[in-house]
């Protein structure tokens, strides 16, 4: 199954989370993050600075867009989540921003079946590619979304 920019971005944030916290694998946990940052408002002057084309962005803020809906969740809300969500993958740490990192991590056999579980949803949907929409889809019927 072909994958969307927008699941491509959640998993570069992903990995620079999971680098960040020393993690030795990307774990569905840093799908949420990625998932929560996708949906900030910073996020298009980010793909800016990225360079991506038009095109790509507009895929990636219509995703972040249709999972705030998805969610039903703000953006103060996505904001807290995530900061509480780094403290806990960190230990208590949220102050440091996450890595820029050139490493690139696996996937822990938890965050492969969240993959799955997406593409099973993709799938079933009759969507040709699988989207962060998917992956967020994929982490709240696994129990992710935490109030």
């Amino acid at each position: 199954m072909l994958v969307a920019t927008s699941a491509q971005f959640v998993h570069l944030l992903a990995n620079s989370e999971a680098v960040s916290a020393n993690a030795g694998n990307i774990e569905p946990a840093h799908l949420w993050m990625g998932v929560l940052k996708l949906v900030d408002p910073c996020l298009k002057r980010n793909l800016d600075l990225l360079g991506l084309p038009e095109e790509a962005q507009g895929e990636v803020l219509d995703c972040a867009k249709k999972i705030r809906h998805y969610l039903e969740i703000n953006v103060r809300e996505a904001a807290t989540r995530r900061h509480a969500l780094r403290q806990d993958l960190r230990g208590g740490d949220d102050i440091s921003p996450p890595a820029v990192s050139i490493a690139f991590l696996h996937r822990s056999q938890a965050a492969k079946d969240i993959y799955s579980e997406a593409e099973r949803i993709a799938a079933e949907q009759g969507t040709a590619s699988l989207s962060a929409r998917h992956l967020a889809e994929a982490l709240v019927n696994a129990g992710m979304l935490r109030n």
